[in-house]
């Protein structure tokens, strides 16, 4: 009996042994691919989460929500309350989805100080996505998760929205193009004189972009004069530094902006036609309209503001290279204007 026992022992012992190994291989290698999550990182996400789960009995929330880290930002009520200024989130009957549940930061605190508000939302990863259907459990129908390819294939064209929020979720997408899909589907599923905010947007002319998204960096004015540049729906588009829409204390970087989308109220077959009424948001004092014509009206190009407050540090050569060029660019730019 006792070498039975010993034998049935390290049975279960080896696959044991193993699946700690290859959780711990996975944990140390991310692998990257164009165009979002490359299929081996979303495998060891799912594998994570199933480990998580099946030994721990940890849910998705236990995981990345319990413990925050020192420097992630924590929504308080404030910035609801600035960001409603924008979106005018007190209207009677309003509705909002956020395309980046995560943690479900936002909407718990929208709900709370507005309790009437319909909400959405979706997420990258399905955990993330059962998680808000567990917390917000009288509409699971509302929610879903994001396609590949960016798109909101689980909503129909009928379900619109009154607004719509994505905080630091687009860079998690990967290539630009997905981002755009994404936007582009939230513009779909917004109602007319709808509005969308994309918090924590990433774009190179704003300042030197943290390495860790470099590869995930927007051109600037990526929104206005890109993605959305030929849009007939679109009534405005400006930017606000989160910095100044959130408050000094809110430890948000300089580099990131706040982009609200507006869309008109009348649709129309062209575009800056007079399409009913303006959008409706308290204008701020610092907000503005990104172009790319900026260095044409005399003002310096973001690589020269770069090169200007460049602090050389050991192993930046490669960044240092990149940037030497782009302001070789921008002179050359200059001198043909």
């Amino acid at each position: 009996m006792r070498i039975t026992n010993l034998r049935y022992g390290r049975m279960l012992l080896i696959p044991a042994v193993i699946l700690i190994v290859i959780t711990f291989l996975l944990m140390q290698f991310n692998f990257h691919a164009s165009g979002g999550k490359g299929i081996f990182v979303q495998a060891k996400e799912h594998f994570h989460h199933w480990f998580q789960k099946a030994v721990f009995k940890h849910n998705w929330e236990d995981i990345h929500c319990r413990k925050r880290h020192a420097n992630e930002t924590v929504v308080e009520e404030s910035w609801v309350l600035e960001l409603s200024k924008q979106l005018n989130l007190d209207a009677v009957g309003t509705s909002i989805f956020d395309s980046n549940t995560g943690c479900n930061d936002w909407l718990s605190v929208i709900t709370k100080k507005y309790p009437g508000i319909k909400i959405g939302g979706a997420h990258v990863d399905q955990y993330a996505v059962d998680y808000a259907k567990r917390l917000f459990n009288k509409t699971p129908s509302t929610f879903g998760t994001i396609d590949p390819d960016g798109r909101l294939s689980f909503l129909p064209d009928d379900k619109k929205f009154n607004h719509a929020i994505n905080y630091g979720g687009l860079k998690d997408l990967g290539d630009k193009k997905i981002q755009c899909n994404l936007v582009i589907d939230l513009l779909r599923i917004l109602k007319p004189g709808g509005s969308l905010y994309l918090g924590h947007n990433i774009e190179d002319n704003e300042c030197h972009v943290l390495d860790k998204y470099s590869h995930v960096t927007l051109p600037g004015c990526y929104w206005s004069e890109l993605c959305l540049k030929n849009r007939t729906d679109i009534a405005e588009i400006y930017y606000i530094k989160e910095k100044d829409l959130f408050g000094e204390q809110s430890r948000i970087d300089d580099c990131y902006t706040a982009v609200f989308i507006h869309k008109k109220v009348v649709l129309s077959r062209s575009r800056g036609g007079n399409d009913g009424p303006p959008p409706r948001y308290t204008p701020h004092a610092k907000m503005y309209y990104c172009t790319t014509k900026e260095a044409r009206n005399g003002k310096f190009p973001s690589a020269i503001k770069e090169a200007l407050g460049l602090q050389v540090f050991p192993g930046r050569l490669y960044q240092g290279y990149k940037l030497a060029k782009k302001l070789k660019n921008s002179m050359v730019n200059i001198s043909h204007t």
